[in-house]
């Protein structure tokens, strides 16, 4: 069996590290995972067909011994970019969180607001909430992981629907309009500088219009009007007064709307 090594208390990018080997390469996925303790001379320890080290040892994956553009996430990506095929999303989202740990890395992320809230702090958490347990710490950094990877690939699905959208000037301000599968659409949309978002699924069983919150938007006439026009339609209008929708994962069973994504562009202007 393999084993990848890397020191006590993995920092994000040797959990990352770690990870895109086991999830990524049919040689690793039953790998077990060890941990040794660091020193000023970086335990130099040559990697073999059966063991390798991620963060330690001075060896391909630890960044440690020079490699300063580089963490043991982005050594190891590269090296997985030359070994398998992978596809365009998965790559492309791949990227994306290498990116990400990266920079946390290297110490650009320490500033962000509610730091408190970010991976690394929950990660540390969990390593005094289990009595510094390194395993423990890698089994989270792991179930994290597969999640932001969901999440990055639908934020790649979600920029290739991006080059589709309608952008127009709604009454409430600089809107869009966009036919997406892809969820946090809206964010999306408000880190653009728009104000406003239309959005209706692929299958047109889920249909949102929603408002910056940081805006004073008050969507109370549009909601009358949908109200007017599909009275027997399951149009939800959230008591902020800034999101209306129908259908979506919260009600399976609602009655659709028929309105078309033009349409809401016409009712919002």
């Amino acid at each position: 069996m393999k084993t990848i090594i890397t020191h006590h208390r993995p920092h994000l990018d040797d959990i990352c590290g770690a990870w895109l080997l086991k999830r990524f390469l049919s040689d690793f996925t039953d790998a077990k995972i060890d941990f040794i303790a660091t020193s000023p001379t970086g335990n130099p320890h040559a990697d073999t067909d059966e063991v390798v080290h991620i963060g330690v040892g001075r060896g391909q994956f630890d960044e440690h011994k020079g490699d300063l553009e580089d963490c043991a996430t982005s050594l190891v990506f590269k090296f997985l970019q030359q070994t398998i095929e992978l596809s365009e999303d998965t790559e492309r989202a791949l990227e994306k969180i290498v990116a990400w740990v990266l920079l946390e890395d290297t110490g650009q992320l320490a500033t962000i607001e509610q730091r408190d809230f970010a991976v690394p702090a929950i990660l540390k958490g969990e390593y005094e909430r289990t009595d510094r347990d390194s395993g423990a710490v890698v089994i989270l950094g792991f179930q994290l992981l597969d999640a932001l990877l969901v999440t990055q690939l639908n934020i790649v699905q979600l920029e290739r629907d991006w080059t589709k959208r309608i952008e127009f000037e709604s009454r409430f301000g600089s809107a869009v309009a966009l036919s997406s599968d892809a969820s946090s659409a809206d964010s999306f949309a408000y880190r653009q500088g728009f104000v406003l978002l239309a959005n209706i699924n692929n299958s047109g069983r889920y249909h949102s219009i929603r408002a910056d919150a940081k805006t004073d938007i008050d969507l109370t006439p549009v909601y009358e009007k949908l109200r007017e026009l599909e009275p027997n339609t399951s149009w939800y209008f959230h008591h902020g007064k800034q999101m209306i929708i129908c259908g979506g994962d919260l009600t399976p069973e609602a009655k659709p709307s028929a309105l078309t994504l033009e349409q809401l562009v016409d009712l919002l202007k």
